[in-house]
């Protein structure tokens, strides 16, 4: 057996050639010899590089990076890839597999064999999940910000991409319902539990507790990963569909406004306000107005204002006296048409603050909601909201 240290340091030694390996085989599939040989200067370190594994061949006489140095240098790149959903689906097919096998075997050896799979499995896909959320957010930044390089119609055009190829299916995927991972998750550790304190073995009771600890942290996870989608990436990416055009070139033009040529908009006319004949144009009528006589009398009006404020706590109270709601956005305009003949969209947007109370828990549907104030139309979500479970 090679000493693992010694392929360590040839890697680190020879870390730029490992990577045009890695940069090469991403680029065209395999790795030729030519190109081998082109990276490798010398005989020795493409031999080398051969016995220590760390590219093999192919029937077909081309060669890969092994998966575990292709792995390495992706995970030392930072340069992930989106993974289709279905890449991370397959996670519920094999954790389904080994959560009904774990349920119906009896032997001790067996039992900690699909405990350990199940431990691998999970951590494999909670590693996957956080790279994807991950790459999404850069992405949807990348999208946001590059004014200069993507026009308009890209923008829109990749948004739409990354919502309904990875975003949508992603979400369901992390969400609780009976065919979701998130729900095999629960009846894993459910059954953790139950075995933690009811098995005869104290090897297997500890391996249980460790199984149900490791998915009790993975749904924390899930549930902040599905939250930071909902809170951050979808409003993002609802917000580049839905911009103008013509707001995007005026932020490209605020940004370089010498590198665009402005049109001639309207002739500069300086209009005179007088003439040779002003004096006795006010002469005349400052007669006139002198010579009549009448009385001027001032009274004080009182003015009107509809001076609303904002009550945090009157309306936190309101909404958690009204829990559980299954239309948030919908109680906000009934709650408002209690107190006031026309709801225009600042008292609308200030009560809507309220769905990022620590204490409730909101759930979105894909349905949606119109609602029509004094000086907007609004299309809201439908919002679920109920008491958060302490």
């Amino acid at each position: 057996m090679i000493d693992p240290k010694k392929i360590l340091r040839f890697v680190t030694d020879n870390f730029d050639e490992v990577k045009a390996l890695y940069n090469l085989q991403k680029e065209k599939g395999t790795l030729q010899y030519e190109h081998i040989n082109t990276i490798f200067d010398t005989e020795y370190k493409f031999n080398t590089v051969i016995e220590y594994a760390i590219i093999e061949e192919k029937i077909d006489e081309t060669f890969v990076l092994r998966e575990l140095y292709y792995n390495l240098m992706e995970g030392l790149l930072d340069d992930y890839s989106l993974d289709m959903p279905e890449q991370i689906e397959k996670y519920h097919t094999s954790l389904s597999k080994l959560s009904l096998k774990l349920k119906s075997i009896s032997s001790k050896n067996e039992t900690l064999s699909v405990i350990q799979g199940l431990l691998n499995e999970i951590n494999k896909f909670d590693f996957q999940l956080k790279r994807n959320v991950k790459k999404l957010i850069e992405e949807t930044k990348y999208i946001k910000a590059n004014n200069d390089k993507l026009e308009y119609s890209q923008k829109v055009q990749k948004a739409s991409e990354l919502s309904t190829k990875y975003l949508e299916p992603l979400n369901i995927i992390m969400q609780n319902h009976s065919d979701s991972i998130v729900h095999l998750i629960d009846n894993v550790q459910q059954h953790s539990n139950t075995k933690r304190f009811e098995h005869d073995d104290i090897h297997i009771r500890n391996q249980y507790e460790m199984l149900s600890n490791t998915f009790s942290r993975v749904k924390r996870e899930i549930q902040n990963h599905n939250r930071l989608l909902i809170n951050e990436v979808i409003p993002l990416l609802e917000r580049i569909k839905s911009e103008s055009g013509v707001l995007t070139g005026f932020i490209n033009f605020l940004g370089d406004a010498n590198a665009f040529e402005v049109p001639e908009m309207m002739q500069k006319n300086i209009p005179t306000v007088y003439s040779i004949n002003s004096k006795w144009d006010a002469r005349d009528i400052w007669d006139s107005v002198d010579e009549t006589q009448e009385d001027v009398i001032i009274e004080n009006a009182t003015e009107v204002e509809d001076k609303w404020l904002y009550d945090t706590k009157k309306y936190t109270q309101q909404l958690h006296s009204s829990l559980p709601l299954d239309d948030f956005y919908g109680w906000i305009e009934q709650t408002l048409n209690k107190e006031h003949e026309i709801i225009d969209s600042k008292k609308f947007l200030a009560l809507s603050k309220l769905i990022f109370n620590k204490e409730i828990d909101v759930s979105y549907t894909s349905n949606k909601t119109t609602i029509v104030l004094e000086d907007k139309i609004i299309t809201a979500p439908i919002a679920q909201v109920k008491r958060k479970k302490i």
